[in-house]
């Protein structure tokens, strides 16, 4: 079901405003945290807008890992995958960057999310029907090549 009163140009700004003030009001220290990103990421899975999944996991990417860290850790993995596939689809550019950044800060080590949703790339129906266009499939298995983490 979508909702259009949350469609909007601005959208993606008042959702990355709540997203700050909850970083901040979080890093202070004096209320029990909220997780905004968790009810962020049940938006997005369900209003299915590509240009504003990438708005708000740009802003995402830059937070530290601990934000990732909650984000996997209450099992979020699948709601991530799909907003992730949402807007990234086979630009695997941006996929990569993304694996690369979550490998750096150590999202994932070992843990079994990594393996979990490292699995969506094979067996995720919507990204395998993407991938097997032509050509997306050549890219896709340079892309796979180039990942140490698989």
């Amino acid at each position: 079901m979508k909702c259009s009163e949350w469609k909007g140009d601005d959208l993606d700004k008042k959702i990355i405003s709540v997203l700050q003030m909850d970083l901040s009001i979080r890093k202070l220290n004096v209320i029990a945290p909220i997780y905004s990103e968790e009810y962020v990421l049940d938006l997005l899975v369900v209003q299915k807008d590509r240009k504003l999944s990438q708005s708000v996991l740009e802003f995402l990417f830059l937070q530290d890992k601990d934000v990732w860290d909650h984000i996997y850790s209450i099992g979020n993995g699948d709601k991530c995958w799909d907003v992730m596939l949402t807007a990234f689809q086979a630009d695997f550019k941006q996929w990569s960057r993304y694996l690369e950044h979550f490998n750096e800060i150590g999202v994932f080590k070992g843990d079994v999310s990594e393996s979990l949703f490292l699995s969506k790339f094979q067996i995720d129906k919507n990204f395998v029907k993407l991938v097997t266009l032509s050509e997306n499939f050549l890219t896709f298995l340079a892309f796979m090549q180039q990942q140490k983490i698989m």
